[in-house]
């Protein structure tokens, strides 16, 4: 309880992030949170079609369960668009005195983001559409190393702030020629490897989502806030736009789908005692978790989850 009280956080909301492909050579930033922070071995991406995403960035952020149901018109963003979550870590933290950020880079109405993302307490909401008014016309919303735009342009840091970011590079399809750009870096993890097309395209855009991690530390560190930064990391799903049976195999024959949810989420700060957290668990405790490290003297009697 409290042990990082008064620290910023950084809460990613990471988009079709499969933890099983992070590596040493492959996403060096990852890794080196993975290995020296705080990792959870029993965690479940619980996966609430439609809308997942959605419904993940909710569980995260407000512990509270999403709603199970196949019916598009029932995912969260649809039938809580106008609900007010008092209680939601973002509105705790603003509460103690925090400035709080939420980034996507994609487009402001997609999911009713626009009207829904400030009822978890976030005092700037931005996406696509105001970092191109803002000048920065050559966005490109499927590289996240383009978000650290969003910080650049909006983030002051006078006081302690929570920046969520929800990612979006490594959604599929995964057949998008634009990230060969990274072609270098996968040769460089993997000399002379061939992989399945659809693989080496997931690998490219987790390189992209790797290099904004690091582009996001040195922001912090030139305005002096990395050494009291808590990152969070998490993905909303696992990869279920590739072909089932190729991204299977990848990850090693696992094909029951419970284990395909289990990943890894990442707690991360410098200096950090590298923990692995055995306790089961999904999206809906990481608020508690969070607010009881930050602040314990928070309401924890209106999350589902616990920490």
């Amino acid at each position: 309880s409290d042990l990082y009280e008064g620290y910023n956080v950084v809460y990613i909301v990471s988009e079709t992030l499969e933890t099983r492909f992070i590596d040493e050579t492959l996403t060096t930033n990852l890794y080196n949170m993975r290995e020296n922070g705080m990792t959870f071995d029993n965690y479940f991406t619980t996966v609430f079609q439609q809308g997942a995403t959605c419904n993940s960035e909710y569980m995260g952020l407000s512990g509270l369960v999403a709603i199970s149901s196949n019916d598009w018109s029932s995912n969260i963003c649809d039938a809580y668009t106008h609900n007010e979550i008092p209680y939601a870590l973002p509105n705790q933290l603003r509460n103690i005195g925090y400035k709080t950020y939420y980034f996507h880079s994609g487009f402001e109405w997609f999911y009713n983001r626009k009207e829904m993302v400030p009822n978890y307490g976030f005092d700037v909401v931005k996406f696509q559409e105001d970092i191109i008014e803002d000048g920065y016309t050559e966005f490109n919303d499927r590289f996240d190393t383009n978000m650290i735009h969003f910080l650049d342009e909006y983030v002051t840091y006078e006081e302690p702030f929570m920046i969520t970011l929800l990612t979006y590079s490594m959604h599929g399809a995964y057949n998008q020629s634009e990230f060969e750009i990274h072609a270098d870096q996968l040769e460089a993890a993997y000399p002379n490897q061939t992989f399945d097309p659809e693989i080496r395209n997931y690998m490219l855009k987790l390189i992209e989502y790797d290099n904004m991690i690091g582009l996001l530390m040195d922001r912090l560190e030139k305005h002096g806030e990395l050494d009291n930064t808590l990152f969070v990391i998490y993905p909303d799903h696992y990869p279920y736009m590739m072909d089932f049976d190729t991204y299977t195999s990848h990850i090693g024959g696992i094909d029951d789908i419970h284990e395909i949810m289990r990943q890894t989420p990442i707690i991360y700060t410098t200096g950090m005692q590298h923990q692995v957290i055995h306790t089961t668990g999904s999206q809906i405790d990481l608020a508690p978790t969070v607010l009881n490290m930050i602040h314990s003297d928070g309401v924890f009697d209106y999350f589902m989850g616990t920490d």
